[in-house]
Order: C-alpha cells, then structure tokens, then sequence
C-alpha cells in the first residue's frame, strides 16, 4: 500500500533584492554549488532592475533544459564596462 504524504513544503520565495544604481553590465546568473560552475542567463543589460525581472523566467528555462537546475542558485551580477558576452537564454528571453 502507497505511503500518504502528510506534509509537504514548497520552495521559500526568495528575497527581494535591492536595486543596485551602479553603472555596468548586468545579467542573471546561475551557480552551481557543487561543481561551482557559473553561467549568465540573459543579459546584458543597462539597468540592475531589467535583470532582476528575467530572473525567474531564466530559472525556468534552466529547469527545463537541466532536469539538476532545481538545486542550482539563481540571481544578478554586475560585470564591468565593455563586458558584452551575451546570456544563454537572450532570444527565449526576448533580448
């Protein structure tokens, strides 16, 4: 017989992030604590909050194209002036 599941906890919602005013070149990025690989999702882009609105979209489309990305962390970083290389997820993102 089937064992009943009796409790059950989704994912906390994450934190707001503050906006940081600083100039560069902001993505969202991913990070794998295990390997400590990193990844740039979307970007770049000009202004931290553009960043900030991909980050669940890019997690979602991580989670689809790597059954592991559930376990990854998700977030923003800055890069310095001229940094260009583009996000892996731009054109599902619309950038």
């Amino acid at each position: 017989m089937p064992k009943e599941v009796r409790h059950y906890t989704h994912r906390p919602e994450p934190k707001a992030q503050p906006v940081d005013p600083a100039p560069g070149q902001y993505y969202v990025s991913v990070l794998d604590k295990d390997t400590g690989r990193v990844g740039l999702l979307y970007g770049p882009v000009r202004q931290h909050q553009s960043a900030l609105d991909k980050v669940r979209a890019a997690q979602a489309l991580a989670e689809e194209a790597d059954p592991r990305a559930v376990w990854y962390a998700y977030g923003t970083v800055r890069m310095e002036e001229g940094y260009s290389k583009p996000g892996v997820f731009n054109g599902e993102l619309g950038l």
